[in-house]
């Protein structure tokens, strides 16, 4: 037990009162068991000291012991045992908590190697601990749940039925708690009534996984299961939860439904008697059992239970409605008796309504449709489809306008057909009674019908309410529905004949000349076969009924006929005698009858056609007729006899054969039906003759004459409405104190929401408008009227509106996401982005919110904000297909995306969206005649005014008849002028816009189309799910987006050579087919776009480039190239126009971009103009955008005369451009690197009478190219379709859907590659999947022979189409993961691995893999995860285990590394790696002695080995035992003279000790003995570079890099490198860092996501500084001057410190920060989420590219605001950082373009303030005067000294011939590196002796013996200079590049003394000499210099700290006004 009182809480010394403070109150809450304050307390704690060892300690404590969160308090018992392991506490803690989270393993490690446990305390973990653990346990979740709150909010969503609300919360909550199950059970039960069946299944199962106990959560499963038809799996889990709770009465009353459906109905009867016992006023559980009683006749029993249910619960009205349906059965009731029980329906359920009906104003019915509304829970598969279709189907649409009220859970193939009858569909599904009955008043609906009675899911509680003028019943029962409020019941007169009024509510209308209904056979139902009897000998009776029809009454009467016909047979079979028991209590009821067992046959048999088959005579039921099967018998041939009884049920089959023609066989007795069975049986041969006529006198009936009945029912219809008109209207009184209500109600809402679901946005904007002005003060009616508005196309009246909503709804984030999304549309883009922001922060989940203003900001080319919202709402509903397409669409503007990674996610797509439809593809039974004419359809959103147009008109207006007959499939909200003409152009127009993907794909597949094209891909409106059910055996896509739709089930991507060049195929899913010729398209020009003018450059005098494309194409990258282009060409203008740039801040954000890029703003022209054909005219050159081309700008660009210039880049959409020019005949526009993109536009400029003729003859030369050939366009289409339809002809089998090889075929193919034949292998795998381009495992094998024959870049590529093709294939998979990093593309292989990992989560193997890839992206963190879970799936896996030691080392989580190297050793003792890394985590730890022993335990495994000596060296060096590590590296090599490690690390020692020659030798000796040895390059490079022989170091850092080109510390040494180049200009060593950001910046850009950091304002600013050189560093005396100067009432201070080491140094610095935060070991990744976690507001780069810095965190964007300031004095050429820090002196004005950064120069302050060390001691007199002579000197290293300043010093020293030169500083420690630099100034004519070079530490006494300081050049140097100064010595400096050649300018202006700096070489001596020649001068200066050093603002550390916080403020104020 451990005890948060024990003697380890007690609270240690500490350096504050606050910390001493928070740790007592800490203890004090903890001892008072207020956890929440202790934890707060102790967190507190550990803000300010995050090593506290105690803090750590309890709070680990108070996680595992009090809060049962044993896996949280892990890192903190860690961590305090890394503060201090000797205390016994922190170790049996440490165990303990591992023990508690049942990390077993580890806690059996780490017990040995604890200190100081007593035995009591081993005993106590040891019991706990299983004896032996086989495999280890798997380690449970943290333990989390959501609040009181969070669950409560869900309960009442779900108590209001407000389950799409409640869907969302219950989503974010089960990402913030995803262990917890009462998260999942919510999002289960919010789903369920939604019908997302499967979905909630998922989620209730995940509930029950985490609650397997909880009863509620396994009822809710087996509910699922119940829904969705999975009743087996139902009752198993309903048997459980009975089980789990056995007092459940629910549970059992579902178990009872379930085994009801399963047909073990005597099972269903016993749940039903528990559930009563447990609940005796359960109504549902009698209502259920009353079901039961149905089942077996038992009639009076079902009343009685009904009645108690009622009893009950006096509201239960499907009790009622059950009650009524079944009273209807009662053999022995009398039809008043029945009837009377409808009147008490209607004084319950409909009186309490009539105060409420509210008179109608239909307009008359002359002259107009009618509109008529069904109500129906029947629109689905259902037995009253064969009567409902007819009807519907039939209807004239000139006379009725149909309505279709459809209360379903589900829809099926009959729901599609049904939506196909009807013009309006209207879910009804969870709308109340009331807001149904508002929404079809407000439909306007005239008659109304009621299709259910009082069968399940009726909507009598509509009626109740006199929603329409007329109602009526129909169908549905059978019967009356007792509700006064519906007028008519529609009848014939056999059904109701006259003088049955009084037993019917309604009036009965009698249909003249036709019966009741009209009859449609199902399918399936087969002919009409030979009468059994006269095969048999006997008759067969029989009947298809259900059990409640039968009752001692029909038994009585089928027993007497069985008598009198003693050897017929009777067969009852429905689905009510499922169930054995149920048979034969049937049966017994016949034999006590008399009658023989044998001779009836009662079971079930579905479907029942063979039954029927079987049967020679029908028998009806009575007193209640059968219905459906009446009539299929009569169609299969068999006549039936009724008994006529009461009106309706009882009469159903009077009505059936009064319409046959057969009233002969209605008995009106029961004798007298005894009679007319027997007569029929006795006549077989009238029999035979019926059953061969019977059929066809059915279908020449009444029965079946659909018209007449449809238009029977119309003209009734008419009549009602008629009388209607004619009667007197009733004007209600006004209520009485009627109450005067401020707000709407639910169902007046209700009724908005569905008019908008529904898409009737008229009579939305109808109702809204009445809300609003009936509430003007309610926010709902504005914000629905808004939504109607948008919809119908009313967007400034709409935006009104939702202003008006979101003013009145202020909290209400859908009110702000809807005005959001008005904004946006109306192109008010920064306004959107504010409104859209505070819809996220009302509500962070909100999906459209994010989807919303990820529009936004596309719109605004703000991409990768634009990419998080995007996926921030696919995290929210993963499903949504617009959302995830408008994320696809987006990538592709991306400027810094790759083509693959942009295709990974168009992959991920099919996976989440579209594989789930391929097991529902059906083979196509298309025609395959060759050289008919194919049936075309093309599937758009854009059959109407749209840029499309201007490609699909040309291609639809010369399609050849007989060769295409085309579909349009139109997805229009309205049409206009351009659908008009498309209309005309097309054979079919089919308007598809109320139609789901299925029910489009079944018309499609009606149609028979045989070619389907997509015209929209990704854009708004498109079909894709209709494309991804793969409805026609061709399908393509083409036009609509440019790009690959993602979907493998379209075959054919349209396009030609230039848009899609040959080996691009694997960033497809469809085939590319290239359209012979040079463009993909045709295009037809706007009619009104008029003549070419003039070259304007001619009459202006200069050029104007420009472009009307979007926003969104417009990157950093284009804005870099079009503003070299403008410095290139100084007088060229540049136009931007488009409708993106309609809101004036875009505009403004734009230009300041170019401003930011050095062109000026009157330069650059950003607007709108509509239409732009004006613009065009003013243009001379245009510009295409990259890498995502623009489209039809660029056809009108040309058709106005202006030639473009385009960048060829990613296949389809980066070569848009290239193909237009193709098309136009001129290629030579086409750039292919942005150089050369410029290089072609300034060449253009360059020319204008060129240019002019262009403007006069590009025109003509357009409509004379393939550009606008419309009929050669089409005719090359129409060729592609047919070769397309050819292959499909040739390539899939008749039954097949995709083509694929024959499996012999592919079979003979894996025999050769087991056979190891390759090449022929190759040969064959090549020719089949050039046969079968779509076939996965063709490719999967391809790749393996490519591999095999040594071609891995085709390899791969086929690979990536194999996992393409087979994304399920685990083996493909693995295959591509492996390709990928063998060619180490490791971004690319992890989304890879995970899908494989995803597939295969037990394969430990792919997890190892994985960690191993997420370590190399340099994402050790994420690793630890996966090497766990393979070491758990495979426990001797060693590589995961050392794999996953190294990290946890690196990372600091020394405690376990140590338990897992042991592990390590114990399983090999001779592992010296192991043992080394062991001894370095000891080490780390601090426990040196114990790292010693056993780094010297393990060398001496191997004394005389090379690889001992050799890792004894690497040891010594971290030891910093530089003499040691030398000595042990000379042993290594003499045992291995060829080891090349041993030669570069000896190499690298020695460049330690500044022994350079030596290290020189070495490292050329390695790189003799392995040439490609990167380390070697990089150390000898270094080594060059200290001697100062610039070029040799260059040369070498080049050749690492070529050998590791993603080595980012490389390339950094390079650059620092670069910088010291004598010779260099800036632009090209700026040119370098450009190439640092595209390869390492960049890749990182499209993870940017949105930062959201509150407004400055009135609070501190938080400050986040990163640096390796917190420590003794000669940064610290700039560094501390700030850090400890800060204001802390201004800035909230964190150093993100990088060290190996502390020291005295650090000390101080943690005494200056308020958050110390130790970055060792982090990956740029962990450390930019932590700081972005910290929520920094700034971020201070202090390294650049010098060692250690960590640039790649930077990359990232972890900040809002980020610089660089200090480390290196230059640029780091990161796009990713801001501002780089300086002053006017170091960085002037014009020098931008030589930054990435914007450099910001501080005001009245140099841009450092400098601290000098101590120990420099007192400045001396002036050595000259005691010498006789000047000495000048530097400190510099060698790098800074080259052939400029050696010249420059020997003519100095040659002017004064008797000073001396000093020369000193660590580079020249070696005395050939003193030699070598001496014999540069001999060669000059400097005498020997006068060049002193050497090395002191240190140096103040040299400094002391200096009279002149010299400054290097170009590259000045840093601190000598301010230490030169401050030593009293003037110094001279060059001024030369901005910043690292102007640092000793900027020190000079600080300290006042700007006359010591020269302008050029001449000066610099004159200067130096002018100083040697004024001795007195000098004198007084050294005298004086310190003095005006410390009063200058060199030293002014308050001064240069609180300009630096201005700075900081005013960035951060600037990020504010451009992101909020």
């Amino acid at each position: 037990m451990i005890d948060a009182s024990t003697e380890a809480s007690s609270p240690q010394d500490t350096d504050t009162t606050v910390v001493d403070g928070l740790l007592a109150q800490a203890i004090d809450a903890h001892r008072a068991l207020d956890f929440a304050g202790a934890e707060a307390a102790y967190r507190g704690v550990l803000r300010h000291e995050p090593e506290h060892a105690d803090a750590s300690h309890n709070l680990g404590v108070l996680l595992a012991v009090q809060l049962l969160r044993p896996l949280e308090a892990l890192p903190y018992f860690e961590a305090a045992l890394n503060a201090d392991a000797q205390r016994p506490q922190f170790w049996f803690s440490y165990i303990d908590g591992l023990v508690r989270s049942q990390n077993f393993d580890l806690a059996r490690q780490l017990l040995p190697l604890a200190q100081g446990l007593s035995v009591a305390m081993v005993n106590a973990l040891t019991e706990r601990m299983p004896a032996v653990v086989t495999e280890p346990a798997p380690v449970p979740a943290a333990l989390q749940e959501p609040t009181q709150a969070e669950k409560q909010t869900l309960v009442d969503y779900f108590r209001h039925k407000n389950y799409a609300q409640g869907e969302a919360h219950a989503r974010a909550m089960v990402q913030r708690y995803p262990d917890s199950g009462f998260a999942w059970k919510a999002l289960g039960t919010m789903l369920q009534p939604q019908g997302k069946k499967e979905e909630a299944l998922e989620a209730k199962q995940r509930a029950v996984d985490l609650l397997p106990g909880d009863a509620e959560g396994l009822c809710n499963l087996g509910r699922a299961y119940f829904e969705l038809g999975r009743i087996a799996e139902s009752i198993a889990v309903f048997r459980t939860t009975v089980a789990v709770q056995p007092d459940y009465a629910e549970a059992f009353n579902n178990l009872g439904l379930a085994f009801n459906a399963d047909g073990q109905i005597h099972e269903a009867h016993r749940c039903f008697e528990r559930a009563i016992a447990l609940q005796p006023d359960f109504a549902e559980a009698y209502n259920n059992l009353s079901g039961i009683f149905n089942a077996h006749g038992q009639i009076d029993e079902a009343i009685d239970a009904l009645e108690h249910a009622i009893a009950a619960k006096p509201d239960h009205r499907v009790a009622f409605d059950n009650l009524l349906f079944v009273a209807n059965y009662h053999p022995d009731a009398s039809a008043e008796a029945i009837f009377a029980r409808y009147r008490e329906f209607e004084r319950r359920f409909g009186q309490p309504h009539r105060a409420a009906w509210a008179p109608h104003s239909n307009p008359p019915g002359t002259g107009r449709r009618l509109k008529v509304g069904y109500v129906s829970p029947d629109f689905k598969g259902h037995a009253c489809s064969f009567f409902m279709e007819p009807l519907l189907a039939g209807h004239d649409k000139q006379v009725v306008d149909v309505y279709a009220y459809a209360e379903l859970s589900h829809e099926d193939a009959a729901t599609l057909r049904y939506k196909g009858y009807v013009e309006h569909w209207v879910p009804t599904r969870g709308m109340s009674d009331t807001a149904l009955a508002a929404r079809i008043r407000a439909d306007g609906i005239d008659i109304l019908v009621d299709m259910a009675g009082h069968s399940a899911g009726n909507r009598l509680g509509v009626f109740a309410r006199k929603p329409a003028p007329v109602s009526l019943s129909w169908m549905g029962f059978g019967y009356t529905t007792g509700l006064q409020a519906i007028d008519y019941y529609l009848t014939d007169a056999a059904c109701a004949p006259a003088g049955c009024e009084h037993l019917f509510s309604e009036r009965p209308w009698r249909l003249a000349g036709t019966s009741f209904t009209a009859y449609r056979p199902g399918t399936g139902m087969g002919e009409v076969s030979a009468l059994p009897a006269l095969e048999r000998g006997y008759v067969t009776l029989g009947t298809l009924t259900r059990g409640v029809r039968i009752n001692h009454r029909t038994i009585r009467v089928w027993a007497a006929i069985l008598l009198r016909l003693p050897t017929a047979r009777l067969v009852i079979d429905s689905s009510s005698f499922k169930d054995v028991q149920v048979q034969q209590a049937a049966i017994a009821k016949f034999i006590a009858h008399g009658v023989d067992v044998e001779r009836v046959h009662i079971g079930y048999n579905s479907p029942p056609w063979d039954v029927l088959r079987g049967i020679d005579i029908g028998l009806d039921c009575f007193p209640h007729n059968s219905g459906t099967t009446l009539v299929e018998t009569l169609y299969m041939g068999l006549p039936f006899v009724t008994l006529e009884g009461r009106p309706s049920v009882g009469r159903i089959g009077s009505s059936i054969l009064h319409g046959v023609g057969h009233p002969e066989w209605i008995a009106q007795s029961e004798d007298e039906y005894i009679d007319k069975v027997v007569a029929l049986a006795a006549d077989l041969p009238a029999l035979a003759q019926l059953r061969a006529t019977l059929r066809g006198q059915m279908q020449a009936s009444v029965l079946m004459d659909e018209a007449r009945f449809a238009r029977a029912v119309e003209a009734a219809y008419q009549d009602m409405f008629a009388l209607w008109g004619r009667a007197p209207k009733v004007v209600p009184k006004p209520a009485r104190h009627a109450v005067r209500t401020t707000e709407p109600s639910l169902d007046d809402m209700k009724l908005l929401s569905s008019l908008f679901e529904s898409r009737d946005y008229s009579a939305g904007v109808v109702a809204a408008r009445a809300m609003t002005q009936q509430y003007p003060r309610h926010g709902f009616g504005w914000k629905a009227l808004g939504a109607m508005l948008q919809a119908a196309g009313h967007a400034t009246e709409a935006l009104e509106a939702k202003q008006h909503a979101a003013r009145l709804l202020p909290l209400d984030a859908e009110a702000a996401c809807n005005l959001g999304h008005s904004l946006q549309d109306l192109d008010q883009t920064t306004q959107a982005e504010t409104v859209l922001l505070q819809a996220l922060a009302l509500r962070p989940d909100y999906p459209e919110a994010h989807n919303n203003l990820a529009i936004t900001y596309q719109k605004m080319g703000r991409l990768n904000a634009a990419e998080a919202h995007f996926r921030a709402a696919l995290a929210l509903v993963p499903q949504h297909k617009s959302i995830f397409g408008n994320l696809l669409f987006t990538r592709n503007y991306h400027p810094d995306h790759s083509a693959e990674a942009v295709y990974a996610d168009y992959q991920a797509y099919e996976q989440r969206i579209a594989s789930p439809l391929r097991a529902h593809w059906q083979p196509h039974a298309n025609s395959r005649v060759p050289g008919r004419r194919l049936k075309v359809g093309y599937v758009s959103p854009d059959f109407r005014t749209h840029a499309c147009m201007h490609f699909i008109e040309p291609l639809l207006a010369h399609h050849r008849a007989e060769v295409v007959e085309v579909t349009a499939y139109a997805d229009l909200a309205q049409e206009d002028a351009a659908s008009l003409r498309y209309r005309a152009l097309v054979d079919h127009w089919v308007p598809t816009r109320n139609l789901t993907d299925e029910a489009l794909a079944a018309r499609i597949r009606a149609d028979g189309i045989d070619i389907l094209v997509d015209m929209a891909g990704h854009t708004t409106g498109n079909r894709l799910g209709v494309f991804a059910r793969k409805p026609a055996p061709v399908s393509l896509s083409w036009l609509g987006f440019g790009y690959t739709t993602g979907l493998r089930a379209i075959d054919y991507f349209l396009t030609d050579a230039a848009c899609v060049p040959p080996g691009n195929e694997h960033l497809f899913s469809e085939e590319p087919w290239r359209l012979p010729g040079d463009c993909f398209a045709a295009y037809r020009p706007h009619p009104g776009m008029g003549e070419v003018g003039p070259l304007p450059a001619l009459e202006r005098g200069h050029v104007t480039l420009g472009t009307l494309t979007r926003g969104v194409r417009i990157n950093h990258r284009t804005i870099r190239v079009w503003a070299q282009i403008l410095r290139q060409l100084p007088t060229a203008r540049l136009v931007i126009d488009s409708r993106s740039f309609k809101d004036t801040g875009v505009q403004q954000a734009t230009i300041a971009e170019f401003i930011a890029q050095g062109v000026e703003a009157e330069r650059v022209d950003v607007g709108f103009t509509s239409p732009p054909w004006g613009v065009l005219r003013g243009i001379d050159i245009g510009l295409d955008c990259f890498p995502h081309n623009s489209g039809t700008t660029l056809f009108e660009t040309l058709y106005t005369g202006l030639p473009f210039v385009t960048l060829a880049g990613r296949p389809s959409v980066g070569r848009i451009g290239s193909s237009i020019l193709h098309g136009v005949g001129h290629p030579e526009w086409i750039a292919h690197t942005e150089d050369d993109y410029v290089d072609q536009v300034v060449a253009l400029a360059s020319d204008l009478p060129a240019l002019a003729r262009h403007r006069a003859t590009l025109r003509a030369q357009m409509q004379a190219s393939v550009l606008m050939d419309e009929p050669g366009f089409a005719r090359t289409v129409e060729a592609a379709y047919q070769q397309m339809f050819a292959r499909w002809v040739a390539n899939v089998a008749v039954d097949a859907v995709e083509p694929a090889p024959a499996a012999q075929d592919m079979d003979a193919l894996v025999a050769l590659f087991h056979a190891q034949a390759f090449p022929e292998g190759l040969a064959i795998a090549q020719a089949q999947v050039a046969r079968y381009p779509r076939h996965g495992y063709s490719w999967k094998l391809l790749g393996s022979f490519l591999q095999k024959n040594g071609f891995d870049t085709e390899a791969l590529k086929a690979k990536q189409r194999a996992v393409q093709l087979l994304p399920g294939d685990a083996e493909a998979l693995f295959n591509l993961c492996l390709a990928y990093a063998q060619q180490d593309m490791h971004a690319l292989a992890e989304p890879c691995y995970r899908q494989l990992v995803a597939l295969q989560p037990d394969d430990a193997e792919a997890q190892h893999n994985l960690a191993n890839t997420l370590v190399a992206l340099g994402r050790p963190a994420e690793a630890v995860a996966h090497y766990r879970e393979a070491i758990r799936l495979n426990p001797s896996f060693d590589a995961s285990l050392r794999s996953l030691a190294g990290v946890l080392q690196n990372s600091g989580g020394l405690v376990e590394a140590e338990a897992l190297w042991r592990t390590l050793l114990q399983r090999n003792p001779q592992d010296l790696e192991c043992a080394l890394h062991l001894a370095r985590t000891l080490q780390g730890q601090g426990r040196r002695a114990e790292a010693e022993v056993a780094f010297r335990a393990a060398v001496e495994q191997l004394p005389d080995s090379y690889a001992g000596q050799f890792h004894q060296g690497n040891i010594f060096g971290e030891l910093r035992l530089l003499a040691e590590g030398e000595a042990a590296y000379r042993r290594a090599i003499a045992l291995d003279p060829l080891g090349v490690e041993a030669w570069s690390n000896l190499g690298a020692n020695l460049k330690e000790q500044c022994r350079l020659t030596e290290s020189e030798a070495c490292l050329a000796e390695a790189l003799r003995l392995q040439p490609t040895f990167v380390a070697a390059w990089t150390n000898q490079a270094v080594t060059l570079l200290m001697q100062g022989r610039l070029a040799d170091a260059q040369a070498h850092f080049q050749r690492a890099i070529a050998l590791e080109p993603s080595n980012v510390t490389l390339f950094s040494s390079a650059l620092f490198a670069a910088n010291y180049d004598a010779d260099a200009s800036a632009e090209a060593i700026f040119a370098r860092y450009r190439e640092f950001e595209r390869r390492f910046g960049q890749p990182h850009r499209a993870a940017w996501a949105p930062h959201s950091n509150p407004p400055g304002t009135g609070r501190r600013l938080k400050v986040g500084y990163v640096s390796p050189d917190f420590k003794g560093h000669a940064c610290s005396f700039f560094m501390e001057p700030l850090l400890a100067g800060h204001d802390k009432q201004v800035v909230d201070v964190y150093a993100y410190a990088e060290l190996s080491h502390e020291d005295a140094a650090t000390l101080r610095y943690k005494g200056y920060v308020e958050h110390w935060v130790p970055t060792r070991g982090m990956s740029d990744t962990a450390l930019a989420a932590r700081i972005r976690a910290d929520g920094i507001d700034i971020l201070v780069d202090m390294a650049g590219h010098s060692a250690g810095n960590r640039l790649g965190v930077f990359a990232r964007k972890p900040a809002p605001v980020s610089l660089s300031w200090m480390g290196f004095g230059y640029t780091t050429g990161l796009q990713a950082i801001d501002y780089y820090l300086t002053d006017a002196a170091c960085a002037p004005a014009g020098c931008e373009h030589l930054f990435s950064e914007r450099p910001w120069r501080l005001a009245g302050t140099s841009f450092t303030a400098y601290r000098p060390g101590t120990g420099m001691g007192e400045v001396s007199a002036l050595p000259a005067l005691e010498r006789g002579y000047v000495t000048l000197g530097t400190l510099t290293r060698g790098v800074r000294i080259n052939h400029r300043t050696i010249r420059v010093w020997a003519a100095i020293l040659l002017r004064l011939p008797t000073a001396r030169l000093v020369i000193d500083s660590s580079s020249f420690k070696d005395v050939q590196v003193q030699q070598a630099a001496i014999a540069k100034f001999i060669a000059h004519g400097v005498d020997v002796e006068r060049v002193h070079i050497g090395y002191n530490s240190p140096p103040w006494d040299v400094l002391r013996g200096i009279d002149i300081g010299l400054d290097c050049f170009p590259h000045n140097s840093g601190t000598t200079l301010v230490e030169t100064l401050y030593m009293g010595l003037p110094f001279v400096t060059l001024e030369g590049r901005p910043s690292v050649g102007r640092i000793g300018s900027s020190i000079l202006h600080g300290v006042g003394h700007p006359e010591w700096i020269a302008q050029s070489e001449d000066e610099y001596i004159d200067k130096v000499v002018a100083l040697a020649a004024d001795l007195p001068a000098l004198a007084q200066l050294r005298a004086t210099l310190r003095g005006q050093m410390q009063a200058s603002v060199l030293m002014d550390e308050a001064r240069f700290a609180r300009a630096v916080e201005a700075a900081y403020q005013d960035m951060f104020a600037r990020w504010q006004e451009t992101h909020t």
